[in-house]
């Protein structure tokens, strides 16, 4: 099995998923987005994509009551339109934080990461035959100015994070071999840096500690651990296993799935240890993670047979 797309995205009140389709997670091929109220047990009207039949909802985070996504639409022969908003979910309005111009069509949907002021979008620009032109820029919300933090030509952006005083992503490359770098640009001094360790993917931050998982396929990889301020790596195999995968972070807790979608790990910074393994159970299979406070949530998909149908479930875990 091949887990794709995200995790549901969660804050204190609210958690947010897309449908499940099939074994594991379809993520980018959704065309909706659930909302539900864990205060009062309710949930809100789906976000739909704009592009009716032809769109599907990218990448999304999760703020408070501000949920930001990626909106996306398929024009002609494979390329992409799409447009950024943050949706107020206290009053239903949105706003259009970015979105392609006429020049920037793509193969590639942008990627994001939110903090509820600041926005930062990866986008990929078809600029020629097999060429690509990467840009990492960083949006204001609430002023609508925005910052270009870097670009380039012929390697693509992703893996988006933001902290306080950091955005961070990796700098993929496809030639002359695969490869990716940890890239980080200081907010403070305004300074782009690389970090000490490469070929990395499917980063997580919170406060000045960034996760990844080593390699760049979507399975096998050792879960890291790295200090923004000290530019070192304090661990570069939490999970003890070369099979965890994408995982999610508070600063306090690391949050991990297994590449086969067997079990869902959560593991205490403070204890450096496991603290919690989701059940093996026969024809479940689990999906990716999202930590909020001392909540960690996750999807999993019960598969079928003759007399039940596949159902998919989300799944809300209090830790302490």
């Amino acid at each position: 099995m091949q887990l794709d797309g995200q995790g549901p995205a969660m804050s204190v009140s609210r958690v947010v998923w897309t449908a499940i389709n099939g074994q594991g997670q379809a993520g980018a091929q959704a065309d909706r987005l659930y909302i539900y109220d864990l205060e009062h047990g309710t949930y809100a009207a789906p976000v739909v994509s704009g592009y009716g039949a032809a769109g599907f909802i990218g990448a999304y985070t999760l703020s408070g009551a501000q949920l930001a996504y990626v909106d996306t639409g398929l024009v002609d022969a494979g390329t992409l339109t799409w447009r950024v908003l943050v949706l107020d979910l206290h009053t239903g309005k949105s706003v259009t934080v970015a979105e392609a111009g006429p020049r920037d069509g793509s193969r590639v949907p942008p990627q994001i990461a939110f903090d509820g002021q600041r926005l930062l979008v990866l986008s990929t620009r078809d600029a020629g035959t097999n060429v690509h032109q990467s840009t990492a820029t960083l949006y204001t919300v609430g002023t609508r100015a925005h910052q270009v933090l870097a670009q380039i030509t012929d390697r693509l952006f992703g893996d988006p994070v933001l902290t306080a005083h950091a955005a961070a992503w990796t700098t993929i490359e496809y030639a002359p071999h695969l490869a990716s770098q940890l890239t980080i640009y200081d907010l403070m001094h305004h300074k782009l840096t690389y970090g000490s360790v490469g070929d990395v993917s499917q980063l997580a931050a919170s406060g000045d500690l960034v996760v990844w998982k080593s390699g760049m396929s979507g399975v096998n990889g050792h879960i890291g651990l790295y200090a923004l301020s000290s530019h070192r790596v304090l661990s570069s195999d939490l999970a003890h296993s070369d099979h965890a995968i994408f995982p999610s972070t508070n600063g306090h807790l690391v949050a991990w799935t297994f590449d086969d979608g067997s079990r869902v790990q959560i593991y205490s910074l403070g204890s450096q240890r496991v603290i919690y393994s989701a059940p093996l159970v026969h024809h479940r299979y689990y999906g990716l993670t999202s930590i909020s406070g001392n909540s960690v949530s996750w999807t999993y998909t019960a598969l079928g047979d003759s007399k039940h149908p596949t159902k998919g479930y989300v799944q809300i875990h209090q830790v302490g």
